[in-house]
This record gives C-alpha cells, structure tokens and sequence, in this order.
C-alpha cells in the first residue's frame, strides 16, 4: 500500500483517484487527524468477499480438504468436461 500525506493528496487528487480506480492500487493517506484509505471499488468488493467466505464457518477447511484430493480415480461420468 501506498503511503502518502494528506497535502500530497490534495494536490493531485484526480492523479491518485485515476491510479485506485485504473490500477487498483490503494493508498494510506495520513493526516494530523488520523489516517484514511483510498482504494478502488473493486478491491473493496473483493475484500467483502473474502470475509464472507471466511465467515462461512468450515467452508475454507473443505476448500481446502478438497484441494488435495485425488481425482484421477473418477470416472469419466463424474469428470467436468470443461
């Protein structure tokens, strides 16, 4: 993540806006106040996903499970043909 101040941001806001938004990049920005972060909607939706997903109680154990499993014992009936 980015780290920049928050007079640097407001002297090129539209440049950082452009580089969240095309590059999804994200930025700490730091104030006397506190501190905020820009980032892109799309990096905001996916970190939603990511702690629902997470929330689903068991649900990453079985990706997980299911991820080291053998399958080269299915048959041709329970195979995806993708």
């Amino acid at each position: 993540m980015n780290k920049i101040n928050i007079k640097t941001l407001e002297n090129n806001f539209q440049k950082y806006i452009n580089e969240a938004v095309k590059e999804n990049k994200s930025f700490l920005i730091t104030t006397e106040q506190g501190n905020f972060i820009i980032l892109s909607e799309s990096e905001y939706k996916g970190i939603k996903e990511t702690l629902y997903l997470y929330s689903q109680k068991g649900l990453v154990d079985s990706i997980l499970k299911g991820s080291k499993e053998d399958i080269s014992s299915l048959t041709e009936y329970s195979k995806l043909d993708w």
